[in-house]
């Protein structure tokens, strides 16, 4: 299937993403924007974010996000709605669901796996 030119699939479109001032996340937003959408960089990374959001020139704002505390979110919601009027797309790219390794033969696993798997 020829997808053809997709440089404006997202034009009047607003995300939030998570987890977006590096690796995937960051990537994700570059995409984007760089198809037409407008975007709301979250992540707990406030420099890498700033950076991101300062590359990506007028339809990239970030936001302070910590995605497991729930004030966190709506400020993020609101910060999105306040810079771009509407949210359409959230995509949530949280850096710590990869991050743990848990050992089976571990007792102290249990906090590390319930902290993995809460969001």
């Amino acid at each position: 299937m020829k997808r053809g030119n997709m440089s404006n699939r997202w034009a009047n479109k607003v995300a939030l993403i998570t987890g977006a001032a590096s690796g995937m996340g960051a990537s994700h937003a570059r995409m984007f924007v760089s198809e037409g959408a407008c975007v709301m960089i979250a992540d707990i990374s406030d420099a890498a974010g700033n950076a991101l959001a300062d590359e990506l020139g007028e339809n990239a704002r970030y936001t302070h996000l910590n995605v497991t505390d729930p004030n966190d979110w709506a400020v993020a919601v609101e910060a999105t709605l306040t810079a771009f009027g509407t949210l359409n797309i959230s995509l949530a790219r949280p850096r710590q669901l990869c991050a743990p390794r848990i050992n089976s033969d571990s007792d102290d696993d249990g906090p590390r796996w319930r902290r993995a798997h809460r969001l």
